[in-house]
């Protein structure tokens, strides 16, 4: 799952179903913590090539390392409100 910089490109073990403008969320990275979800942090996929693909608009140049570790979702996303 490595991540590089500017753009945000990442790598992972296979595509499966994964499309370009596809919203992913990215969970259980070490490093490069920016890209962690907390809830608000969608990305867009863009220019899948091969096993990789760019997070569009994502400048990951300030960003820390990555180490290692993470896990794209994508799919149905549910939004719970709380009261």
């Amino acid at each position: 799952f490595p991540v590089t910089i500017t753009p945000a490109v990442v790598t992972v073990s296979s595509i499966g179903n994964l499309l370009n403008g596809d919203s992913i969320v990215i969970t259980d990275v070490s490093g490069m913590t920016q890209l962690y979800f907390t809830g608000s942090n969608f990305y867009t996929v863009a220019n899948i090539a091969g096993n990789t693909f760019e997070l569009s608009g994502i400048d990951s140049s300030a960003y820390s390392a990555y180490t290692s570790g993470g896990i794209v979702n994508f799919g149905e996303v549910i939004t719970y409100s709380y009261s």
